[in-house]
């Protein structure tokens, strides 16, 4: 077995007819290295976001139909295409009453519940001793159900000043009620403390939920979300639990000598599904990644054809990330840290026309980000570092798992915000308001060059970096 992965092997994509109808929405990739052509962009994005994959939902037969289409793609590429498996564990949590208005889950038993539990405040639920920071200190929290607010102190010279550090996510907000032997965790939702306002909320956490199998060590009873403080001393809850293993796969397909070093590309294959609202068909989120995935994965593949690569570039539709970063955290643990030379996240291309700036999620940790400003402003562009750093992206997508174990990471997004151009402001504009939204819809009218120009400059980093001409090193952090 090789080291680079520990996978199970693919089987042949069998799926039902309405599978085969699908892998006939998109002709043949035609692609002339390194050209990266809008057309192939257009198409693949359009096939991904169709409404036969119902929205591409976690455990779903839409997702399912998504994997088989992606893994024919690089299959039809030659790709060395392998599913490594996801295994979870989903919870469906149906609330029959309850007090005050919340939008919750659970992690108990399967079963009928009814509960009570004591309310107590635990201001924004950091823990952050590097900060002198504590919330919890000397708080009665055993049993109880603690109320945080979302994000963190809006206070001169906390933490890392405009930037959200992981104490502000809400996923360490549970965390951390669990280990301080809360019974469960309700976040106030503040639109500036969580980066996302409360329709995202809503789309986002409203079906069941998900976690890596075997489950969390300390099940939370209860948690959730809530628009305003509650005013109530006691929460109330009756409702169902349904738990349950499922288990899904990241697409993985690799190019080049099967040793290191190594280059990982990642873009979701996962979105929200569907809903009371509707199909959240997920075209620029992230059906266009995944496109630029397909799109570069052909690049790198005729290139080495052509001149062998010294290293290896793994390109991995990944499972779970709507859900948390679930299939990107599976992958990450499976590969050799010190063998992974950057890890390169495609989340949301820009669809539109070409920015003049690039912005870099999480920027100045590492001298790739050097590498990608060279490559950009090869093209007279430039790049610039994140602009809105209080939302937590460095958090909230598929490169967080590989930055926490060190390895240098790129997650490029188009520099709408800076722009002087009313229609590249408007185009940004409409960009964020489709976020986690049924109007997330493939729209014949995108141009795709702002994404064949950012795909242009990845390409030339993947290359630099599979070919062993440079090693990024980690800075400041």
């Amino acid at each position: 077995m090789q080291r680079w992965l520990v996978f199970t092997m693919l089987a042949a994509c069998s799926e039902p007819s309405e599978s085969a109808e699908v892998h006939r929405v998109v002709p043949e990739l035609e692609l002339t290295v390194p050209k990266l052509e809008a057309d192939t962009l257009r198409r693949y994005t359009a096939a991904l976001a169709d409404e036969r994959m119902q929205g591409r939902g976690t455990a779903s037969a839409g997702g399912r139909r998504a994997k088989a289409w992606i893994a024919a793609r690089m299959e039809e590429l030659g790709l060395d295409v392998q599913r490594q498996r996801v295994p979870l564990i989903a919870y469906e949590t149906t609330v029959r009453e309850m007090n005050p208005d919340a939008i919750v889950h659970s992690e108990l038993a399967s079963g009928s519940h009814a509960k009570a539990w004591p309310l107590v405040d635990a201001g924004y639920g950091i823990v952050a001793p590097e900060y002198g920071w504590n919330d919890y200190e000397g708080l009665p929290v055993g049993g109880a159900v603690v109320v945080v607010r979302s994000g963190e102190p809006p206070m001169t010279g906390s933490f890392e000043g405009d930037a959200l550090t992981e104490h502000g996510r809400w996923t360490t907000k549970l965390e951390r009620a669990r280990t301080q032997g809360a019974a469960g965790c309700l976040i106030v939702h503040d639109p500036r403390g969580a980066g996302y306002p409360w329709s995202v909320v809503q789309a986002s956490f409203s079906g069941a939920r998900f976690a890596a199998a075997p489950g969390p060590s300390q099940p939370l009873q209860i948690w959730g979300w809530t628009e305003e403080m509650p005013d109530a001393s006691r929460l109330r809850a009756t409702f169902e639990q349904r738990v349950h293993d499922i288990e899904e796969h990241n697409i993985v397909g690799r190019v080049g000598s099967g040793v290191a070093p190594f280059v990982v590309v990642t873009a979701h294959w996962d979105h929200l599904g569907t809903g009371p609202a509707g199909t959240f068909n997920g075209a620029m989120d992230n059906a266009s990644g995944v496109a630029a995935l397909l799109v570069l994965a052909r690049a790198v593949k005729e290139r080495h054809a052509t001149k062998p690569l010294v290293g290896t570039v793994v390109f991995a539709a990944t499972a779970a990330e709507e859900v948390g970063l679930l299939g990107a955290r599976t992958l990450a643990a499976s590969m050799h840290a010190d063998d992974v030379v950057a890890a390169i996240n495609l989340d949301g291309m820009n669809v539109g026309p070409v920015t003049p700036t690039v912005e870099l999620v999480a920027p100045g940790r590492s001298t790739l980000d050097d590498l990608f400003a060279t490559a950009v402003g090869r093209q007279g562009r430039r790049v610039l570092g994140d602009q809105s750093p209080s939302g937590g992206a460095a958090f909230r997508s598929d490169h967080a798992p590989f930055a926490a174990r060190g390895i240098p990471t790129l997650y490029p997004q188009p520099g709408y915000s800076t722009s002087a151009n009313p229609a590249l402001l408007a185009f940004g504009t409409q960009r964020a308001r489709r976020y986690h939204t049924t109007d997330d819809d493939y729209d014949p009218s995108w141009s795709f060059e702002g994404a064949v120009a950012d795909a242009k400059a990845i390409y030339e980093v993947i290359v630099d970096l599979a070919d062993a001409e440079v090693r990024p090193r980690r800075v400041g952090h």
